[in-house]
């Protein structure tokens, strides 16, 4: 469903300069499975790449937000939505934490039709000794 839209997020490729900083592209067009019918979308994205580690920790921080427009297949109804991916590893001699957060927001101009609102959340927490401690995984998706 939506995780197709977001997989092809993270799939875009060429996002990366060299220096690991970020640029900004368009989106390819995608299929989401919205509330009345799949829309297909296209747009902009913006991501944003950061890292940090001394002799003890690291940190790194990807963060996408994606706007653009879409057409209802059926319908022909336009589209307005927002998106937001952030992923997060922190570790060291410690735990290793890694969480995921998505949210994805489809709103159509057609009062007549719903709006798809999409919310995932991942948590997983590895011991120092490669044990899976946590392991979470939250999707919503609602139609409003």
């Amino acid at each position: 469903m939506t995780l197709v839209g977001i997989a092809s997020l993270l799939s875009v490729g060429s996002i990366f300069d060299a220096r690991g900083g970020a640029s900004e592209g368009r989106l390819p067009f995608f299929t989401v499975i919205g509330c009345d019918e799949p829309v297909e979308v296209g747009g902009t994205f913006h991501p944003v790449v950061h890292s940090t580690s001394n002799a003890k920790t690291f940190h790194f921080l990807f963060h996408i937000d994606a706007h653009g427009e879409g057409t209802g297949l059926v319908s022909g109804a336009k589209y307005i939505w927002n998106d937001t991916i952030i992923d997060r590893f922190k570790g060291g001699a410690g735990a290793t934490i890694q969480r995921s957060y998505g949210n994805l927001r489809v709103r159509s101009t057609d009062p007549a039709l719903s709006d798809l609102r999409v919310n995932l959340n991942v948590q997983f927490v590895v011991s120092a000794t490669g044990e899976l401690v946590v392991e979470k995984f939250e999707f919503t998706s609602v139609c409003e």
